[in-house]
C-alpha cells in the first residue's frame, strides 16, 4: 500500500523527495548498524547487495509498499519515511560512490551543516540510493538491462535526471580518500558533475572530518610530506578513464560528455574545482579554531604561515597573503617584532606581492624579513640566503640587474659557506644568476651560469633529475636569444624528454617546455609545425592549471604572436584579447603581464594600420609599467620605442625623437649598447634621422647598431648592412655603398637562401648602385637576379617584379650595341 505520507506529496515533489541529515544521522544509521554484520564502516553495496534478491537495508524498507510514482509494489525508502524533520523537498544532491562508508557519508553531511550554518533537520539531501527506488534497479539487473535504463529511453532517463539536478541546485562532490579520490574513477560521479557543469549549477566539494584532519596531519604535521601528491593526481584528471559497474552506461555517458562539452573541457572544469576545493580546504584548517592559551595563538599562528607558504607554492597567492598577514597579527602583540615567526611572515608576504607584481611592496617587505633574519639568525643563515635570492628576483623584476646580481651572489656565498659547492640550492642560485644575465642581455656570461648549475645538478641528482631538465631548458633559451635555434631545439628536447620521463606527458612542466619548442620552431619560420606544438602545449596546460590560470593566458599570447608573424592579424587579436582577459581577471586591471598583452594588441593594431587604436593601447600599457614598473624599467623603455613607431608612421617626427630618446637612456643605462634592444632603438634612431635629410646622423646610429650586432650572422645585422649600404649610396660612396649592399646579400642568402624577397631586394640595391657608378653589364646581372627570384616568389603581376622589369627595359636601351 502507498504511505499515507506520500499521499499529500505532489508527483513532482515525489521525484525530488530526499531525506533530511537529522534522519540519516539518527534513524537510518541506527537501521544500519542493527542489522547483523554492518557497522559504520560498512559501505554502500554492503548496505545493499543488488546482486543479491535477499533485500537490504534500503529494499527492506520498501518491500511493502506501493511505488507513488509507478504504482508497483516495492518504494524507494525516501518514499516510506514521513515527517518534516525527516523528509522534504531536496536542497543538495550528494554526489559520491557506493564504494563510500555510510559512516564517512553521514559524518560528511553533518560536518557540512555544522560548517555552512545549516539545520539538519530541514538540509534535505537528494542520495541517488535512498531516492531512487532500488527494487525497480535490481530488476533491471536481473533482465540485464543498463542500470541506468528504464521504461524510457536513456534520452529521456538523461534529460529526466537533468531537470532533477537543475531543479536542487547545488551538488555536493564527495572526496574520499583525500589524496586519491574514488569519485573521479566512477562514472556515475562524472555524470553527476556533467549535469552541474552543464546547467551551472552551484557545486561544493566535501570531505569526511577524519579525511579533514589527515589531510591537516600531513599539511601541518611533523612527518606531513605536504601536498605535492594530491596536486598532482588532480594534475591528472581523465574523466574519459572513469569505470562503471554496468559497461553500458560508461559508454552512454562518455558519449554525452565527448559530444559537448568534451573530455578535456569537462577535465579542466573538474580541476578548476579541485584546486580550488584544495584552497578553501588548507584556509579553513585555521579558521575557526578555539584558542584557550598563548601557545594555542603561536601554534595557529604558525599554522597559518604554513597554510600560506602552501597556498604560495600552488599559486593561490592572494589567499597566501591573507594566511601569512592573519599569522603577523596573531604573533606581534605576543613574541614582539624582532622573531623568526615574524620573518617568515613577511617573507610570505613578500613572495605574495612578489608573485602578484607589486614589486616596490615586495622589495620593501623581503628587506624587512632580512633585517629580523639576520638580527636573530647571523649574516650567514641559509633563511637570509632564500630571502637574498627573493630580493634578487624582485630587482630582476625591476630591471636593476646590478643590484639583482649583488643579492644572488651575497646568497650563493652563504649556500658555498654552509654546504660546500655541490648542491642542488647553489645549482639553483646560480640558474638565477644565469636568468638575470639572460634578460640583460650578457649571453655568454649566463651560458657559463646554466652550464655551472647543469653540472652540478647532474653531479648530485644524476642527468635525468628535473633541475637539469630546469638547466637544459634554460641553455635553450639562450640560444634561442642568441638566435642559434637548432641549438635550443637540441636543448629543449633533452628538457623535454627528461620532463616526460618524471612527470608523465601532460604535466605543466612538459607544457612549458613545449611552448619553448614552439617559439624556436616559429622563429625558424616553421609556422605550421610551431602552431601545432603550441596547441598541445596549451591542451596540457589547461588540463594541468585550468583555463583560467595566468600561464595558461601567456600560452594564448604566444599563439597569438605566432599568428601575427604569419599577418593573421585577426586571429592574433583574438588571442592576445582571450590572454588580456584571463590575465585580468587573475591579476586585476594594473600589473606588469596585463600590459604586456596590451601592448600586443597595440603592434597588432599598428601591422593592421589601425595607428590610432594602436597608440591608445601603447599608452594605456605605459600607464601600467610606470606605475608598476617605474620610469626606467626596460619595459617601461619598450613602451617608449613603440610609442615612437606610431609616431613616426604617422610623420610626428619631433614626437618620435622624444620617445625614442627617452627609450634610449633607459636602454644603454640598464642594458648597455650592445643588448639587442638597445640595437633595436639605434636602427629607429638610423630611420629617423634618413627621414629627416640628417644622413650623418643616420649613418651614425646605424654604424652603433652594426658594432653590437657583427659577430651574429642573422637577417637583422644584414638589414643594418643593407641601410648603411642606402646611406652611403644616397651620400655618393659608392664602393663603401657596395661592400655594405653585398655584405648583406651574403648573410640574407645565408640566412633564407636565394629564394627570399630580402635577398632580391639585396640584388636589386646592388644593381642600382653599380648603374649609378655606369658598370651597365654588372647592373644588368643583378637586376636580372632579382627579376628572376621575384617572378617566382611574388608572381609576374606583382608590383616589385613589374619595376624590376621596368628597370631592365631602361637599361637594355643604355647597354651598347
Amino acid at each position: 500500500m502507498l504511505s499515507s505520507q506520500t499521499q499529500q506529496i505532489s508527483t513532482k515533489q515525489l521525484r525530488l523527495a530526499a531525506l533530511s541529515v537529522h534522519y540519516l544521522s539518527t534513524t537510518f544509521l541506527d537501521e544500519v548498524l542493527d542489522t547483523p554484520g554492518l557497522t559504520r564502516d560498512s559501505n554502500l553495496y554492503q548496505i545493499e547487495n543488488l546482486d543479491r534478491e535477499e533485500p537490504g537495508v534500503i529494499r527492506r524498507k520498501g518491500v511493502d509498499v506501493v511505488c507513488p510514482i509507478d504504482g508497483k509494489q516495492g518504494a524507494a525508502y525516501v518514499h516510506c519515511v514521513g515527517g518534516e524533520d525527516t523528509v522534504g523537498t531536496a536542497k543538495i544532491m550528494l554526489s559520491y560512490t557506493w564504494a563510500y562508508s555510510i559512516g564517512d557519508i553521514i559524518d560528511t553531511l553533518v560536518d557540512f551543516c555544522d560548517s555552512s550554518g545549516r539545520d539538519p533537520k530541514r538540509t534535505y539531501v537528494w542520495i541517488c540510493c535512498l531516492s531512487i527506488n532500488q527494487h525497480r534497479v535490481w530488476e533491471q539487473k536481473q533482465s540485464k538491462r543498463s542500470g541506468m535504463a528504464t521504461a524510457s529511453s536513456q534520452v529521456d532517463f538523461f534529460t529526466e535526471f537533468g531537470s532533477r539536478v537543475v531543479s536542487i541546485g547545488h551538488v555536493l562532490c564527495m572526496m574520499v580518500p583525500w589524496n586519491n579520490p574514488i569519485y573521479l574513477k566512477r562514472i556515475w560521479s562524472v555524470f553527476e558533475l556533467f549535469q552541474a557543469n552543464k546547467h551551472k549549477c552551484e557545486t561544493t566539494i566535501v570531505m569526511p572530518p577524519a579525511e579533514k584532519a589527515a589531510f591537516e596531519q600531513e599539511l601541518f604535521g611533523e612527518n606531513g610530506n605536504g601536498i605535492d601528491s594530491l596536486y598532482d593526481a588532480l594534475s591528472h584528471t581523465k574523466i574519459e578513464q572513469a569505470q562503471a559497474s554496468v559497461e553500458a552506461d560508461r559508454v552512454a555517458i562518455l558519449e554525452m560528455v565527448r559530444k559537448d562539452p568534451g573530455y578535456a573541457a569537462l577535465n579542466h572544469k573538474v580541476n578548476d574545482l579541485l584546486r580550488n576545493w584544495v584552497r578553501d580546504v588548507i584556509s579553513s584548517l585555521t579558521k575557526g579554531v578555539d584558542i584557550t592559551s598563548v601557545e594555542d595563538s603561536i601554534v595557529l599562528a604558525r599554522k597559518c604561515n604554513k597554510a600560506g607558504e602552501v597556498l604560495n607554492q600552488y599559486g593561490h597567492h592572494q589567499a597566501a597573503m591573507e594566511e601569512h598577514q592573519a599569522a603577523l597579527a596573531m604573533l606581534e602583540p605576543l613574541v614582539g617584532k624582532q622573531h623568526q615567526d615574524i620573518a617568515i611572515s613577511y617573507h610570505g608576504i613578500g613572495r605574495s606581492l612578489l608573485e602578484t607584481g607589486e614589486y616596490w611592496e615586495a622589495e620593501t617587505i623581503f628587506h624587512r624579513a632580512l633585517s629580523i633574519q639576520e638580527s636573530i639568525l647571523g649574516t650567514g643563515h641559509f633563511d637570509c640566503a632564500k630571502t637574498r635570492q627573493d630580493i634578487g628576483r624582485v630587482y630582476k623584476k625591476q630591471g636593476k640587474y646590478g643590484e639583482a646580481l649583488v643579492e644572488l651572489r651575497n646568497a650563493l656565498a652563504i649556500h658555498e659557506e654552509l654546504t660546500g659547492e655541490a648542491t642542488l640550492e647553489r645549482a639553483t642560485v646560480l640558474g638565477q644568476i644565469g636568468y638575470v644575465l639572460h634578460d640583460k642581455g650578457d649571453y655568454d656570461g649566463a651560458l657559463v651560469e646554466y652550464k655551472k648549475s647543469l653540472a652540478i645538478c647532474k653531479e648530485v641528482g644524476g642527468q635525468h633529475h628535473p633541475e637539469c631538465a630546469r638547466c637544459h631548458h634554460s641553455l635553450g633559451d639562450v640560444y634561442q636569444s642568441k638566435g642559434s635555434f637548432d641549438s635550443a631545439l637540441s636543448e629543449y628536447r633533452e628538457a623535454l624528454s627528461i620532463r616526460q620521463v618524471i612527470f608523465g606527458s601532460e604535466h605543466d612542466a612538459v607544457s612549458s617546455t613545449l611552448n619553448s619548442v614552439a617559439g624556436a620552431l616559429q622563429n625558424k619560420g616553421d609556422f605550421d609545425e610551431a602552431l601545432k606544438t603550441y596547441k598541445n602545449a596549451l591542451l596540457i596546460r589547461e588540463k594541468a592549471l585550468g583555463e583560467h590560470h595566468p600561464d595558461t593566458a601567456k600560452l594564448h599570447h604566444n599563439i597569438g604572436a605566432m599568428l601575427h608573424k604569419k599577418g593573421l592579424h585577426q586571429e592574433a587579436l583574438k588571442e592576445y584579447k582571450r590572454a588580456l582577459a584571463v590575465k585580468k581577471e587573475f591579476y586585476g586591471g594594473c600589473h606588469p603581464e596585463v600590459a604586456n598583452s596590451i601592448n600586443s594588441i597595440g603592434v597588432a593594431l599598428q601591422d593592421q594600420q589601425d595607428f590610432t587604436g594602436a597608440l591608445q593601447e601603447y599608452r594605456k600599457a605605459l600607464s601600467i609599467r610606470e606605475k608598476i614598473l617605474g620610469t626606467s624599467h626596460p619595459s617601461t623603455a619598450g613602451s617608449y620605442q613603440n610609442i615612437g613607431v606610431v609616431l613616426y608612421i604617422k610623420g610626428n617626427f619631433d614626437g618620435a625623437l622624444a620617445e625614442y630618446r627617452k627609450a634610449l637612456a633607459i636602454r644603454e643605462s640598464i642594458l648597455g649598447p650592445s643588448h639587442p634592444d638597445t640595437v633595436s632603438l639605434y636602427v629607429n634612431l638610423g630611420a629617423l634621422g634618413k627621414q629627416r635629410g640628417n644622413l650623418d646622423e643616420a649613418m651614425t646610429y646605424y654604424e652603433k647598431a652594426l658594432q653590437a650586432s657583427e659577430s651574429i650572422s642573422d637577417p637583422d645585422t644584414a638589414k643594418l648592412y643593407k641601410n648603411l649600404g642606402v646611406l652611403h649610396k644616397e651620400k655618393g660612396d659608392l664602393d663603401t655603398a657596395l661592400m655594405k649592399l653585398r655584405k648583406a646579400l651574403a648573410l640574407f642568402q645565408n640566412a633564407y637562401g636565394e629564394e627570399n624577397p630580402d635577398t632580391a631586394m639585396a640584388h636589386y640595391l646592388i644593381a642600382s648602385a653599380l648603374e649609378q657608378r655606369n658598370d651597365l653589364q654588372g647592373a644588368m646581372i643583378e637586376f636580372e637576379h632579382a627579376l628572376l627570384i621575384r617572378v617566382r616568389i611574388l608572381g609576374r603581376n606583382n608590383p616589385l617584379t613589374l619595376d624590376t622589369r621596368r628597370q631592365i627595359n631602361d637599361l637594355r636601351l643604355r647597354l651598347p650595341g
